[in-house]
This record gives structure tokens, C-alpha cells and sequence, in this order.
């Protein structure tokens, strides 16, 4: 039942999507997660599909989660974007499977900092219980975060980025968990149309007693068959019990 339920969504996710797309320039290179520093420019604007399939063991459970994300950004300013990300899940974890709408984000954007070939940007951001907790689609409160992005053009074919992130995270008891991040990130272009990418990171555990931090590593293609489209495929690894994981990363991205 749940299967061709979520079958009927994701159509429902890609007939939107396509609407998003048809009337809409570039943001962070997916699938990399580790942001750049570079806006929209004022009044442009960006939408987004982007598909994830995870796997998580722990040696006593298993789950797995399907992952739709439906993103657009607006050129607020020169140097100010806002981005809206409309996540759509679908996860089975010990026996119990769930699908539906998670939690939609808002975040702001603001590149502080160019010179040459360095620039720096701030990323604040907030996320709304659209989600059911019950079901394990939300997180039932706000999650509150801030991201420093740097990014540096080496080379015209070649970027390195870094981003440094704090999330506040209240659970259902009132305490607050803080997740603290650090992720780096790499773009090479060998062709005018293909490029390589990425990206390591690690996290602090929160809501654990574990110390050892979660660590993951991710590689990737982006095929730019026009100048406004992105196709992408990427596979993301964790290298440590925490991070003890895999994903599979494919997007498409519009520009105009």
C-alpha cells in the first residue's frame, strides 16, 4: 500500500517540479553538500530536483530513506539569496515504513566578503515542522543553524569550498542538541560540458554518548548539456561506525 502511495507522490513531486522548472540560474554545485559562496544575483532565480537513497546500519538496525527535495532560490539582492527546500521522504526502518512531507527550510544567503578570487558568505537558516514526528517525517520543533562559506577559484576550471556549520536542534523534551560541522569540497572541469566534484566532511554525534565524530566522504559527475541545465549523479559514503552509511545522490537543475 505504502509503495504505490508513495509512487502517486513522487509523480505528483516531478509534475510540480516540471512546473517550478518550465518559468526559471546556478546555486550550490549538487551533489556536493558543502555550499559555495556565490548568489544568484538580484532578481534570477534557480529550481532544483534532487533525489537521495540512503542506507543506515548500526548493527542492530537498518534504514533505509528515499529522498526528494524540490529547491528554488531567489535573487533577493546582488549578494542575498533565499532559498526554500521542500523535502519529500519516504524510509523503512525496523518494519515500519512511512512516507510523506517533511520538514520545509527557509534560508538567507549573504555573500559578506570578495576579493579577488576568495569570497565568504553567511548562511543562516530555519526549518518548519511540517513533518509528521510521529511517523519519524519531521522533527516536531524549529531546527535553527548558521553556515560560514568560503570559496576559492584556484583556477577558472578549478574551486575548492569549506563550510563551517552550527545547528540547534530541540527535541520533544525541551533540550537543545548541537551539532557542529565541518565540510570541504572540490570542482574540476575537464571538459566544457563534464565535471568532477568532491566532498569530506565530519560532524560531532549528538544525542549519544559516542565521542567519535561522524565522518563522510562523497564523489561525484555533473553533465551540463546547455548553459541553464545540470544533470548529476553522485555516491556518498560514511568511513567511520557513526557515519556507518551510503547514499546515492542524481539531480537536475534549471537556470535562467
Amino acid at each position: 500500500m505504502y509503495i504505490t502511495r508513495f509512487q502517486r507522490h513522487l509523480l505528483a513531486f516531478f509534475f510540480l517540479a516540471d512546473f517550478f522548472l518550465l518559468p526559471m540560474q546556478a546555486y550550490a554545485t549538487h551533489p556536493l553538500i558543502t555550499d559555495d559562496a556565490y548568489t544568484q544575483g538580484k532578481g534570477n532565480k534557480e529550481a532544483e530536483l534532487d533525489m537521495e537513497y540512503s542506507m543506515n546500519e548500526d548493527g542492530q538496525t537498518r534504514q533505509e530513506v528515499y529522498q526528494l527535495k524540490s529547491i528554488i532560490s531567489y535573487g533577493a539582492s546582488k549578494n542575498a539569496d533565499i532559498v526554500l527546500t521542500v523535502p519529500y521522504w519516504f524510509f523503512h526502518a525496523d518494519g515500519q515504513t512511512a512516507d510523506g512531507l517533511s520538514d520545509v527550510t527557509l534560508e538567507y544567503k549573504y555573500r559578506l566578503y570578495e576579493k579577488g578570487p576568495f569570497l565568504i558568505a553567511l548562511k543562516p537558516g530555519i526549518s518548519v515542522p511540517t513533518g509528521n514526528a510521529g511517523r519519524g517525517l519531521g522533527a516536531g520543533r524549529p531546527n535553527y543553524w548558521i553556515t560560514l562559506i568560503s570559496t576559492l577559484e584556484a583556477e577558472p576550471d578549478l574551486l575548492f569550498h569549506a563550510n563551517a556549520q552550527f545547528i540547534c536542534q530541540p527535541n520533544t523534551s525541551g533540550y537543545i542538541e548541537k551539532t557542529f560541522s565541518l565540510t570541504l569540497a572540490t570542482e574540476y572541469g575537464f571538459t566544457k560540458k563534464m565535471k568532477l566534484v568532491g566532498n569530506i566532511g565530519t560532524s560531532n554525534n549528538p544525542g549519544t554518548v559516542s565521542l567519535t565524530p561522524k565522518n563522510f566522504i562523497l564523489a561525484g559527475l555533473v553533465y551540463s548539456p546547455t548553459e541553464r541545465v545540470d544533470l548529476d549523479g553522485g555516491i556518498k559514503a560514511g568511513f567511520n561506525r557513526p557515519g556507518n552509511n551510503y547514499g546515492l545522490l542524481f539531480g537536475l537543475t534549471r537556470r535562467f
